[in-house]
């Protein structure tokens, strides 16, 4: 009995040993070790990882409220940086990239349902800077425009599921800016013209499908003041 009672006392003893191992603080009040943290139930664990002098190393797991697995970030030594996946509810990856101190940074891809990618998008400390591409489910482009500090900046295309172009042009500051050519299915020209900061501005010309123009409009700002037909 004697020896049944201080089995008993070790293992307890032994089991609070673990569980305090975890949520350490030090005397700065800094996270070190392992930590876990739960929903608002107390049972679901929400997330689960390593800090060291309060940050984060190795690999974080972060879970929904049902249970499954949301995100999977591994941390680059103490650099803030990590690496993410993350999940739908169905388990299935929707999108991968890098974290900065907590913001999206570099590129990242995201995923459909399917697992085909539907976007990559360039960022900088969370904001959308540098190039996003989105796809079709079979894998051609839809769309590439540039982005700069978070607003359309630069370039522009869009393209037809058969991969042929439709449009092209330019944006400044998030408006579309210059000149635009718009293409048909098959690649041929279909319309000419500019923009100015967002709105038609100046001569725009339609062609028939021999190339040849069909008609001409004349806006001021996108109003429309003339039109002649060929």
């Amino acid at each position: 009995m004697r020896n049944l009672l201080l089995f008993a006392f070790s293992f307890l003893v032994t089991v609070s040993s673990a569980f305090a191992q975890w949520n350490q603080v030090d005397t700065k009040g800094k996270k070190q070790g392992p930590w876990k943290k739960f929903h608002e139930d107390g049972k679901t664990l929400r997330y689960e990882g390593q800090f060291k002098n309060d940050i984060p190393i190795g690999v974080f797991r972060y879970y929904f409220e049902n249970g499954k697995l949301y995100s999977e970030n591994t941390y680059r030594g103490e650099t803030g940086i990590c690496m993410s996946i993350q999940y739908a509810n169905n388990g299935k990856k929707i999108a991968e990239g890098l974290y900065r101190n907590n913001l999206r940074d570099s590129v990242w891809t995201f995923y459909n349902a399917s697992g085909n990618i539907i976007s990559r998008e360039t960022y900088d400390k969370g904001v959308l800077h540098g190039e996003r591409t989105t796809y079709f489910s079979n894998g051609k482009i839809i769309e590439r425009v540039v982005f700069v500090n978070g607003e359309m900046h630069g370039p522009y295309e869009q393209f037809y599921e058969n991969g042929q172009i439709q449009r092209r042009g330019a944006y400044v500051n998030d408006k579309l800016h210059g000149d635009v050519t718009i293409y048909t299915y098959n690649g041929k020209k279909l319309a000419t013209g500019k923009y100015h900061e967002g709105q038609k501005n100046g001569a725009w010309i339609t062609f028939n499908e021999d190339g040849r123009p069909q008609k001409r409009e004349e806006y001021h700002y996108g109003r429309l003041e003339k039109e002649h037909t060929y």
